[in-house]
């Protein structure tokens, strides 16, 4: 926050993923996005895994100094609960970005389209993403009668910045301690598989025809192990 206003710029967390250019954004003094907690009962809070700030920006004086009673057993009180507070009270000071930037929302449990997101399988010849649902009866992960999810594809490219470890989704993806090392981008089948290799590489060589149109072995077997990399636990 120190370096923000001293020289403005953009803090994003490691675990934030740009889909694409954030220009748009920069018009504004002082941006943070608003994080959808699902649970109604927990205060409202802005997400501050990214933030994009002009130096000496008022908002970011203004939330800097609530910090003289920071209590260190609930971090997450002033980076999160208090500038939502203070937008409320001083909303010229501050954009509030509701959609472009995550936390990621799919009308359901952000878990669900976080592990979508990182083990899916990503078919970008239609634009769409392969995920397994739960089976109940025989208590697996199935692909079974699972269609292709476009809508889902849709709600991710929309965003601009891609966040994974909100409060919704640890333990569900921890991409911080799990992707390590080249090797490792061949084991994600997934969109974000897919953002990664072009980043490294310049292109995504993976063969997505195989997997789309192999049997339901095939995908779950392709599956698992993406899973299991970003420490998501099997129920």
């Amino acid at each position: 926050m120190k370096v923000l206003s001293e020289m403005g710029g953009i803090y994003i967390d490691t675990d934030a993923f740009p889909i694409r250019s954030i220009t748009p954004l920069r018009v504004h003094e002082f941006t943070l996005a608003y994080d959808n907690i699902i649970d109604d009962t927990k205060p409202k809070r802005l997400n501050n895994g990214v933030i994009l700030s002009a130096p000496n920006a008022e908002f970011l004086n203004v939330w800097s100094a609530t910090y003289y009673n920071f209590d260190p057993q609930s971090f997450d009180h002033h980076s999160s609960i208090v500038p939502f507070k203070l937008a409320m009270e001083y909303p010229d000071l501050i954009h509030v970005e509701m959609s472009r930037i995550s936390p990621i929302s799919y009308a359901f449990h952000t878990s669900v389209l976080a592990t979508a997101l990182t083990c899916g399988i990503y078919n970008p010849n239609d634009s769409s993403i392969l995920h397994p649902v739960w089976s109940i009866s025989k208590r697996v992960y199935t692909f079974e009668n699972v269609v292709p999810d476009k809508y889902m594809y849709q709600q991710l490219i929309r965003k601009y910045i891609l966040h994974l470890t909100m409060s919704q989704v640890r333990g569900v993806c921890m991409m911080r301690k799990q992707l390590s090392s080249i090797p490792d981008l061949y084991l994600m089948p997934s969109f974000l598989g897919s953002i990664f290799r072009k980043a490294v590489f310049d292109v995504d060589t993976f063969d997505y025809s195989k997997l789309v149109n192999g049997s339901n072995e095939d995908k779950f077997e392709t599956w698992l192990p993406a899973r299991n990399l970003f420490g998501t636990y099997p129920r």
